[in-house]
């Protein structure tokens, strides 16, 4: 079936594929409004070497980025490029494939070599039946950051196990302090959470349930959803996950409330910055939760990612933008200024940062895949999550309506 970008196509003007003459100006929609100064200064610098290309990038917060796009479709005045989530949410890709949307990137991908040079993880999520539709900018994958000062403080290691997280929480417990802050509120995180917790039993398993391999009822997904609220249970985490925002947590681990908290890349920079003087920060791997399970996993795969519309007017430019944007020296540049970690490991090479460099070598190691296809699955997960956290359906209840949802 057509998404709803099918209709609104149909309904709008017919878009001219036809290539104007020069000069061309180049139109890029994007919803990460952090990296403006930085498009503009390495964009500023593509026009100096192109003079008859102008790029103009505009910039909308999440909340109006869809709304914008589906306007830009359905008028048939589309963007050049547009940044995508690679998922089933508002803009996931896969909405747009499935309505024919987006151009074909193949050819890009074999002049560039990508597929040789990206992660493993990012060609396997990006492959759709043997076909590129967009390009990555950057990875990214969860660990904890630790409270390396409250651990030396209480005498605490790492843990390493579900045994050694339960020994924080009656350490800690002692002064009111939490080992994890976990916010929510909303439902993203707990998602993110229980592909970790499932992906130490089956590395696939969420891919499995997702295409339909199994159910999202299998045993092995029941007993992640369990083990969730095991540790909010044992005070594991932190209460009042469920009304707790992600900006909450983080001001609960950097005000010494919690000892750890799960987040990625692009938290390192605002931790260092944001922390204590005296506080040491350290980031590893969750650990292991079930008996018979050795090690950790990190959930993850491409972060921001930028596709071609189909109809766009200037499909050869934008490619040769998208190329400048993934060369090796922009990359190593948007690597150390965003404290991001780039698709392919060159352009990470330069980075020094210890905090940051567990995350490149969890994306390195591979990671369980945080991609659901299915639109109707992906919202039901999340309120499947809070409801067995928030203790109104059980672990069994709360996976049969994420199947029922299917």
């Amino acid at each position: 079936m057509k998404s709803s970008f099918a209709i609104m196509v149909a309904a709008g003007a017919m878009i001219s594929t036809s290539a104007l003459a020069d000069p061309v100006k180049l139109t890029i929609y994007t919803f990460y409004t952090t990296d403006t100064a930085f498009y503009e200064d390495i964009f500023g610098k593509y026009e100096e070497m192109h003079p008859d290309v102008t790029i103009e990038v505009q910039s909308f917060e999440n909340s109006a980025y869809d709304a914008a796009l589906r306007t830009a479709f359905a008028s048939g005045e589309v963007p050049d490029i547009i940044c995508v989530e690679p998922d089933a949410r508002a803009v996931g890709m896969y909405t747009l494939i499935d309505a024919d949307l987006l151009e074909p990137l193949n050819d890009l991908y074999e002049a560039e070599g990508w597929e040789q040079i990206f992660f493993d993880s990012v060609v396997s999520q990006l492959d759709v039946d043997g076909t590129y539709y967009s390009v990555p900018v950057s990875v990214n994958n969860f660990s904890l950051f630790y409270n390396k000062t409250l651990f030396d403080k209480y005498g605490l290691d790492l843990p390493s196990s579900y045994e050694d997280l339960g020994h924080m929480s009656e350490v800690l417990g002692a002064d009111g302090i939490y080992p994890i802050a976990f916010g929510n509120q909303f439902p993203q995180r707990g998602r993110d959470y229980f592909y970790m917790i499932a992906g130490q039993k089956d590395h696939a398993i969420i891919t499995k349930a997702d295409s339909g391999e199994t159910s999202w009822d299998d045993p092995v997904l029941v007993e992640a959803a369990q083990k969730l609220k095991d540790m909010a249970d044992d005070k594991i985490f932190m209460p009042g996950i469920n009304a707790m925002s992600i900006p909450q947590a983080s001001d609960a681990f950097l005000t010494g409330r919690a000892a750890m908290i799960l987040s990625g890349p692009w938290d390192v920079k605002p931790y260092s910055v944001g922390k204590p003087a005296d506080m040491e920060l350290g980031v590893m791997r969750f650990p292991p939760v079930f008996d018979g399970v050795e090690d950790g996993v990190s959930p993850g795969g491409v972060g921001k990612n930028y596709a071609i519309p189909a109809g766009g007017k200037h499909k050869d430019e934008a490619k040769a933008v998208l190329s400048y944007l993934l060369s090796e020296d922009v990359m190593k540049r948007y690597v150390e200024e965003r404290s991001i970690i780039a698709p392919y490991a060159v352009a990470n090479s330069a980075i020094s940062d210890p905090l940051l460099k567990v995350f490149v070598e969890n994306q390195e190691a591979d990671v369980v895949p945080r991609v659901l296809l299915n639109a109707d699955a992906l919202e039901a997960l999340g309120n499947a999550v809070q409801g067995v956290l928030s203790d109104e359906v059980t672990a069994e209840e709360a996976m049969q309506e994420v199947e029922d949802a299917r």
